[in-house]
């Protein structure tokens, strides 16, 4: 019965997340159309197309990774990545929206850093996180976001921080099962298709490496924690990605 709430909040989250933004595109290619912007107008409108598209490419990619996840299709290609330029790369991407947000992003990362892992699903698991953590803390006071990057023996772990809703500690492993989403299973609130944890964790675990989360309670905020190796576990020696 839980697992039918949820698909069906799925499809009401996915119509949501496209509905939204498409609503956004319409609105400014409309405003653009018609009317006569100075250029500080045209520019912002411009600037909400692109995050409105931006917001749709990610919930079809959510889509169409979770489907090659359970269709065991995932091709992966794990190299030893460079981890401190990706990090600043997702948040220099996400800039804009942690502003609109109120949200401060911080960054701890040892220079030096590697992660041996798919390039393009690192990308994707830093991301989801980071977005998640701005998600979370938007509307507090003081928001922000910390993403702290260290080794650990034979690891590197990555954690992502914020002070915003958090949540009980029963839904610490909820949070990345399929479809799930915090609070109530019958109304939900806030955006998401509760398809970008699953991803994460599933995409991580491909890695040799793992993903938890952590809050001390509602209003609490929350720690996400992933760990990748650092090197090919083979002993070959691999090649390095920036």
């Amino acid at each position: 019965v839980r697992l039918r709430q949820r698909q069906r909040n799925f499809v009401t989250a996915v119509t949501h997340e496209l509905k939204s933004p498409l609503a956004s595109v319409r609105l400014s290619a409309e405003t653009l159309q018609y009317r006569e912007n100075d250029p500080e107008t045209r520019e912002r409108l411009i600037e909400r197309l692109l995050n409105s598209l931006d917001r749709m490419d990610a919930t079809v990619s959510n889509i169409l990774d979770t489907t090659q996840i359970d269709e065991g299709k995932l091709a992966l290609e794990p190299q030893t990545v460079m981890l401190s330029p990706c990090i600043y790369e997702i948040v220099n991407s996400l800039e804009t929206v942690a502003e609109n947000a109120g949200v401060k992003m911080e960054i701890a990362a040892d220079n030096g850093l590697t992660v041996y892992a798919d390039h393009l699903a690192l990308t994707v698991v830093l991301r989801n996180l980071i977005a998640n953590g701005i998600d979370a803390a938007a509307g507090v006071e003081n928001a922000t976001v910390t993403i702290k990057a260290n080794k650990a023996d034979s690891k590197t772990v990555v954690e992502v921080s914020d002070n915003g809703r958090g949540f009980h500690s029963t839904e610490g492993e909820k949070l990345f099962e399929k479809f799930y989403r915090l609070g109530n299973e019958i109304r939900r609130e806030g955006r998401g298709t509760g398809l970008g944890l699953y991803i994460a964790r599933s995409l991580v675990a491909e890695s040799g490496g793992g993903l938890s989360a952590h809050s001390d309670g509602p209003g609490r905020g929350a720690l996400f924690r992933a760990t990748w190796p650092r090197i090919q576990q083979d002993g070959r020696p691999p090649g390095v990605k920036t």
